[in-house]
């Protein structure tokens, strides 16, 4: 009779997981569900159910972190807490807890962490039917950040090649998933005046072109209007440009008539330097995985691998109709749904542990 526990409802949830493992996202007309994943979101979630709440918790043992998760109801919500352990926690828990009105014991031997789950119970007569929650992290404490509010800039990891280098100030609260990212390029720019000098000494067959390092790796640059073997006296001036068309200085030319007729003179460039440039579309939204995609280019933040993305250190939770009331109102704490139907189970149901350890003698 113990191991047909409680009501087939729950004996299903016990044997398949977590108490909230059949809602998906297209459940929501039945169940709001949520993931719990710092201490914001948790005391959150305890100031939205009614004050003065009941948190009754269905656990394999009370662990520190279960009465920390108490505790943090009784200061967001106001409301006390009750904790049901099975029957081989309890033996070790008469002589710990045997006064303390907070503890009972369920008709079972044992209970995996990963089918812990708890009941929030609204006050009589409110309006709102309940809330429940699940999983290890009932128990285990989660590894969560100790800081809810992030701010601070760093370099984004590209996810192709071919990305120009970028930096982001970060900012918002991870409890409210808001994270914003301020984006910036590192990107090679014109100088505004020529700074560099480069001096010119050909034949006279030259055809005016010049290869050249100002700052960026070796290019290719022509002096505009020149005609090769064109000849006069003194000296000639002529605009530079790239091979993009780039107005990149001007060049000062000189013909000499010494061993051949030659060309020698000299150039003023402009050269590249690197800047960081804003973003055209900031402020961009920090997407799942820590991505940000600023101007079409994809980026990731290090560091917020996990962000909107569960990792299993999250604490299950639910509220709404009509799925929540079901379950809360099939383990009410007050009576056995079984009771006045006659089935041998009506009599079995959790029973303070001073009840139980009295009843076995211990």
């Amino acid at each position: 009779m113990r191991k047909a526990f409680l009501l087939p409802f729950l004996s299903l949830v016990l044997a398949q997981g977590s108490i909230l493992s059949g809602l998906s996202p297209t459940d929501r007309d039945v169940a709001g569900r949520v993931l719990l994943s710092s201490l914001n979101d948790l005391r959150a979630f305890y100031a939205r159910q009614p004050q003065g709440s009941a948190l009754w918790f269905f656990v394999p043992e009370v662990s520190v972190w279960t009465q920390t998760l108490a505790q943090e109801f009784r200061s967001h919500n106001g409301g006390q807490a009750r904790f049901v352990v099975p029957e081989n926690t309890a033996r070790a828990y008469c002589s710990l807890y045997r006064n303390d009105p907070r503890f009972h014991v369920m008709p079972r031997d044992t209970l995996p962490k990963e089918q812990s789950f708890a009941v929030i119970y609204p006050p009589s007569g409110a309006t709102q039917k309940g809330a429940v929650m699940a999983g290890r992290h009932l128990v285990d404490r989660p590894d969560w950040q100790t800081s809810d509010y992030l701010s601070f800039t760093t370099t984004l990891s590209p996810t192709q090649a071919g990305l120009p280098e970028a930096q982001a100030y970060v900012w918002g609260y991870l409890s409210q998933n808001n994270l914003k990212a301020r984006v910036q390029f590192r990107e090679w720019v014109l100088e505004s005046y020529e700074n560099y000098w480069t001096g010119i000494n050909f034949g006279f067959n030259w055809d005016g072109r010049l290869s050249v390092v100002v700052g960026r790796g070796g290019e290719s640059m022509y002096l505009e209007g020149w005609v090769p073997g064109g000849f006069w006296v003194g000296r000639r001036s002529f605009p530079v440009r790239d091979t993009q068309g780039r107005y990149r200085g001007y060049a000062y030319v000189y013909v000499y008539a010494d061993w051949i007729f030659n060309y020698r003179g000299e150039a003023y460039l402009r050269g590249w330097s690197q800047a960081l440039r804003y973003a055209t579309d900031n402020d961009r939204p920090v997407e799942a995985g820590g991505y940000v995609t600023s101007e079409g280019r994809r980026y990731r933040i290090l560091g917020l691998e996990g962000y909107l993305v569960p990792g299993g250190k999250e604490i299950e939770a639910a509220e709404g109709d009509p799925y929540v009331s079901y379950i809360t109102r099939s383990i009410s704490p007050n009576r056995s749904p079984f009771e006045r139907t006659g089935r041998a189970e009506a009599g079995i149901w959790f029973k303070p542990l001073s009840d139980w350890c009295r009843e076995k003698g211990l």
